[in-house]
């Protein structure tokens, strides 16, 4: 085994095990689409950098990673299924994510607008 395998080894683990925890978040809070692997691996990753960056020291390594995959969650929930506008600078990475790999959103009804026609009397 070399050095590299040692040193991967726990990170790929810890992402495989990541990558599930999300797919059970994403049916639990009943996102109804399919998520592609790919979008899911970058959600995983995503929440473990922003996990590396916000660690605190008195909580768990695991349970920061666990919110933050959460949060990932409820954000497709909410991507996919409100025409909430997403204008803030902490989800531009999220966004940026669901552009990618095309997670769909709700389509937004017209406007009731006055429709001229023909009248026939």
């Amino acid at each position: 085994m070399r050095l590299v395998d040692c040193a991967l080894g726990p990170l790929v683990l810890r992402l495989r095990i990541a990558r599930r925890y999300l797919r059970s978040e994403l049916a639990s809070q009943g996102v109804a689409i399919s998520i592609s692997d790919g979008c899911l691996e970058d959600l995983v990753q995503n929440a473990n950098e922003t996990t590396l960056r916000t660690q605190r020291t008195d909580g768990s390594d695991l349970a920061c990673l666990h919110r933050h995959l959460s949060s990932r969650a409820r954000f497709v929930l909410l991507w996919t299924t409100t025409d909430e506008r997403f204008d803030r600078d902490i989800w531009a990475e999220l966004i940026s994510i669901a552009q990618k790999h095309a997670l769909p959103r709700p389509r937004k009804h017209a406007l009731e607008v006055p429709c001229p026609y023909l009248r026939v009397d």
